[in-house]
C-alpha cells in the first residue's frame, strides 16, 4: 500500500510522531513518501516574539511558505497517486487543499488524520484544522473522550488510536558507570514546564528528583525545584538513558489529555522503566495497575507510592519488566499502523 505521510518535525526531529509512523509503515512493508513541514518552517525559536508570532499564525491563516507547502502536497498526491494521505496533526493544511484532493474522484487518496492534540484547544489546533474536520475520511484520536466532539463537528469517521512505543528507540539502555552517574535519579520527569506540574514536583524535591524539559519558568518554579532541573528537553537515546537510570519515571499529563494517555506513558514503558502514572480510565483498559505500572490519583497518593516503591526495588523491577513486555506485545507503532492499514482496506 502507498502512504503519503505529512508530518511536522519542527522542534522534535526524529522524535516527532510522524517519524514513528513512517518507520512503522516501512517496517510493515508499505511504500512511504514524506512531506515534512520542517522543510518549510523556520527553525523553532524559543524567544517570546517567536512564541507570539506562532500563536498569531494559528489564528491568522497561512503564511506564504504554508501556501507553497499546500501546493507541494497537492503535487505529491497527484504525481504519486498514494492510496492514503496520512496526516499527523496538519495545522497548516488548508481546507481548500483537502477539497481539491476529494474532487479528484475515484483516484483520490483516502484522507486520514492522526491528531495527537485536542482539535478544539486553541493552543494546539488552528481554525483551518477545525474547519477541515468534515473533509478527512477518518480521524484517528488517542483519547476516546475526543471522539464525540469531533463527530459532532462533522467528522465522517473516527477511530480510537492510542499512542505507542517504538522498540528500536524506546528500550532499556545499557549505561556505563559514567553515564549512570550523569543520568541517575530516584524520580525522573521529562516534559514541558507548566504551573500545575511544578506544584506537584515541588512536593518531590526532597528526593533525588531529576527534571528535564523546556519552559520551567522561575515565576512558578520554586528554589527547591529549580535545583532539580537538569536541562532542556531530551529525546530518543538521551530520554531512554534518563528513564533507564531512574528508579521511578513519573508521568504528569496535561489537562487536554483528560482520561487518556499521552506519548510519555508508552515511551517510558517501552524503555523498561518503572512508571508511576496518573490513574486514567482509558489507561486502565490498556495496562494493569500493579502489574504493568503503578498509579496515583492525587498528591498524597503520589507521595505514598514514591515512598513505597523506592523501598521495594524487586517489586519495581518485576512491574517494569512486565510493563515493557505488554507494551512490546500490544502497543508498538507497528501495531497501530496495522490497525490503520486494516481500516484503509475496509474503506477501499
Amino acid at each position: 500500500m502507498k502512504f503519503l505521510v505529512w508530518l511536522d518535525s519542527v522542534g522534535y526531529g526524529k522524535a516527532a510522531l510522524g517519524w514513528y509512523v513512517v518507520r512503522a509503515l516501512e517496517g510493515l512493508g508499505h511504500e512511504v513518501r514524506i512531506l515534512d513541514y520542517a522543510d518549510y518552517a523556520r527553525p523553532l525559536s524559543r524567544t517570546l516574539l517567536d512564541k507570539v508570532l506562532r500563536r498569531l499564525r494559528l489564528l491568522l491563516g497561512p503564511h506564504p511558505r504554508d501556501r507553497q507547502m499546500n501546493r507541494d502536497l497537492l503535487d505529491a498526491a497527484r504525481g504519486w497517486n498514494p492510496q492514503v494521505l496520512l496526516v499527523t496533526k496538519g495545522n497548516p493544511i488548508s481546507p481548500q487543499t483537502l477539497q481539491r484532493l476529494l474532487d479528484a474522484g475515484r483516484e483520490r487518496p483516502l484522507l486520514f488524520n492522526w491528531m495527537p492534540d485536542d482539535p478544539f484547544h486553541r493552543r494546539y489546533a488552528s481554525p483551518m484544522l477545525r474547519a477541515s474536520i468534515p473533509l478527512y475520511d477518518a480521524w484517528l484520536l488517542p483519547v476516546r473522550a475526543r471522539i464525540a466532539p469531533v463527530e459532532q463537528a462533522g467528522a465522517r469517521r473516527t477511530a480510537f488510536l492510542p499512542f505507542a512505543c517504538d522498540p528500536a528507540v524506546h528500550r532499556a539502555m545499557p549505561l556505563s558507570p559514567e553515564e549512570r552517574a550523569r543520568w541517575r535519579s530516584q524520580v525522573c520527569f521529562v516534559g514541558t514546564g507548566y504551573p500545575e506540574r511544578a506544584a506537584l514536583l515541588e512536593r518531590l524535591a526532597d528526593w533525588d528528583l531529576a527534571v528535564w524539559g523546556e519552559r520551567w519558568d522561575p515565576r512558578w518554579t520554586g528554589l527547591r525545584l529549580r535545583a532539580r532541573l537538569r536541562g532542556g528537553g531530551i529525546y530518543l537515546d538521551d530520554m531512554a538513558r534518563a528513564y533507564s537510570a531512574a528508579d521511578i519515571v513519573l508521568n504528569i499529563s496535561q489537562a487536554q489529555d483528560g482520561p487518556g494517555l499521552n506519548m510519555r506513558t508508552f515511551e517510558a514503558l517501552g524503555c523498561g522503566a518503572f512508571l508511576l502514572n496518573e490513574r486514567k480510565p482509558e489507561g486502565l483498559d490498556l495496562f494493569q495497575e500493579g502489574v504493568d505500572w503503578a498509579c496515583y490519583a492525587d498528591v498524597d497518593e503520589l507521595l505514598a507510592q514514591v515512598e513505597r516503591y523506592l523501598a521495594h526495588p524487586e517489586e519495581r523491577q518485576r512491574i517494569a519488566q512486565h510493563g515493557q513486555a505488554t507494551a512490546y506485545a500490544k502497543h508498538t507503532y507497528r501495531h497501530r499502523m496495522a490497525e490503520v492499514a486494516a481500516l484503509v482496506e475496509s474503506l477501499r
